[in-house]
């Protein structure tokens, strides 16, 4: 708050919105940092970069959408906004720092800097085709969902989540059944607390790290799934897997550092296996 006070911004740490001229292309580091009160930003059409923990600590934000020019966030700028569940990030972003708690949940592009980012990072993220798209996240006992395209995405477990996981093979949403054909990114990374996870016939998809440093011990991964992507399995605690005949490639650092791992049973049908799969 000090800080505020010696560049000339006053009690800004009070405000709940903050709106920023267009003529603005850079936002300094700590700029708004600790405004626990601030719950909406409006942003700069020409801002571009984004410095250093500039709303670190801005526990009252909930949902943020950056503009469409921005290219640079720093290391550090929406850490600690402790309710802060979704950021939207454009196509134009090129550069990332440790900008955000594990917790958050990325909108973005297909093909974008920041998909590559998340998929890097282990963080969640739903693709969208519209900078203002609205995604709707539902829950199911320990899990949360989406519905696309008449389809059931697993997009991740609560963060409480505890013991075996039973996954349905269809999920009522809103009066109408859909099946469950998908298990996101990273869904699962990081629940350390679950078991064994039971997966549905109807399952055909997993995302990158979609197990990734969890606690799982045991899954089967039905017929019909055709590649374990990159980081999968990697620093969970499988004792065993058993690969169905239907995947024909396993990805770089699938099953990487599950040191529990004793048994893997791999089909007739696989055609690729990547760099360090298995690697310790």
């Amino acid at each position: 708050r000090d800080r505020l006070r010696s560049r000339g911004l006053g009690d800004v740490y009070k405000r709940q919105k903050v709106v920023m001229a267009d003529t603005i292309t850079e936002l300094g580091s700590n700029m708004f940092a600790y405004c626990e009160n601030l719950k909406t930003i409006d942003w700069s059409e020409n801002m571009e970069r984004i410095n250093g923990e500039a709303f670190v600590g801005c526990s009252g934000l909930t949902e943020v959408r950056l503009p469409s020019k921005v290219k640079y966030i720093d290391g550090g700028v929406f850490r600690q906004c402790t309710n802060l569940e979704q950021i939207m990030i454009p196509p134009s972003v090129e550069e990332i720092g440790e900008a955000f708690d594990a917790s958050i949940i990325i909108l973005c592009f297909e093909g974008s800097y920041a998909q590559q980012y998340a998929e890097e990072q282990g963080l969640r993220y739903i693709l969208i085709e519209d900078e203002n798209e609205e995604v709707e996240i539902s829950q199911y006992g320990q899990l949360e969902y989406i519905v696309r395209n008449d389809e059931v995405v697993i997009f991740s477990c609560l963060p409480e989540a505890e013991g075996d996981i039973v996954i349905p093979a269809e999920i009522e949403h809103e009066g109408v059944k859909y099946p469950v054909t998908e298990i996101a990114a990273s869904a699962f990374a990081r629940c350390d607390k679950i078991g064994k996870v039971e997966l549905p016939d109807t399952v055909k998809r997993l995302g990158q790290s979609a197990f990734a440093w969890s606690g799982v011990t045991e899954i089967n991964l039905p017929e019909g799934v055709t590649e374990i992507p990159k980081r999968a399995f990697a620093d969970s605690k499988l004792t065993k897997i058993e690969i169905p005949e239907t995947v024909m490639w396993i990805w770089d650092e699938a099953f990487a550092g599950c040191g529990n791992l004793q048994e893997v049973t791999l089909p007739d049908s696989l055609e690729f296996i990547g760099m360090i799969a298995f690697a310790n």
